[in-house]
């Protein structure tokens, strides 16, 4: 659930649109990470925002890497 959460903030901090969908998918992706340990050494945060990220791609959102790392203020 911290993931999702990380997710949900995300998502309100850049209103990127799609709602639970867009949640859903990157939470999927999150899901993921953590039954292959990836979040392993990692911050929640640039996990969720990776997920994020992808599921923005797949669904064909109009989002960079760049707004996500100006978000968590680090670089890409």
């Amino acid at each position: 659930m911290k993931g999702r959460d990380e997710i949900w903030q995300i998502v309100t901090s850049l209103h990127v649109g799609g709602g639970d969908t867009i949640i859903d998918m990157a939470h999927k992706f999150y899901t993921l990470a953590v039954d292959h340990n990836f979040t392993r050494g990692r911050r929640t945060t640039h996990v969720a925002a990776a997920c994020l990220y992808i599921a923005c791609r797949q669904s064909k959102k109009a989002y960079l890497l760049i707004d996500f790392s100006d978000y968590l203020k680090i670089s890409v």
